[in-house]
């Protein structure tokens, strides 16, 4: 992901170290958020906090980079300074829609999309051996920039949908009246 703020910062998920790499332009390669141990979930500053397979998400204008915490089930943001705090997700495996973020449960939550509004797409994508052990199926979900609400927008499973089962990232248009979903 490309920090608005910085162009010659990027930023590398590394989902198996568990944690977020800063690299700039001229090749120095640090750790950001997350430290590399494994089965951690905590908020916190830098690497101090605790990931578990962090996923791509994007920057904000502002610089604030959203993700899916992945195995945590969690989705959560970093603001420039690398203070981590999660935004949605009580951390169970699910599929729970909630008025309170931190009520709402995500199953496996890996792309995040903000919309010019502020909303935020999450992707939740399963295999079938995880959909049919933790009882969810792949899904679109929606949270509300002002309220932080927990919304599906989209289930895909295979008694209700024809197609693929598993979404693998969104895309919207600069618009924010279209959203494409990638299989």
């Amino acid at each position: 992901a490309a920090d608005p703020l910085d162009s010659n910062n990027q930023y590398v998920f590394d989902r198996n170290n568990h944690q977020v790499l800063k690299m700039t332009n001229d090749g120095t390669t640090s750790a950001f958020i997350g430290d590399n141990v494994p089965n951690g979930y905590a908020d916190g500053l830098g690497t101090a906090a605790r990931l578990k397979f962090p996923n791509f998400g994007g920057c904000t204008p502002d610089g604030t980079l959203y993700f899916g915490d992945t195995s945590n089930d969690a989705i959560r943001k970093a603001d420039p300074a690398g203070n981590v705090v999660t935004i949605a997700g009580s951390g169970a495996p699910g599929a729970a829609d909630a008025t309170s973020p931190l009520a709402a449960e995500f199953l496996r939550p890996h792309s995040i999309r903000r919309d010019a509004a502020g909303w935020l797409y999450v992707v939740e994508s399963c295999g079938k051996q995880v959909c049919n052990e933790d009882g969810g199926s792949a899904a679109i979900r929606l949270i509300d920039p002002a309220s932080g609400a927990v919304t599906t927008m989209a289930k895909f499973n295979g008694s209700s949908f024809t197609g693929p089962k598993t979404p693998n990232d969104i895309g919207l248009n600069e618009w924010g009246n279209r959203t494409y979903v990638v299989f």
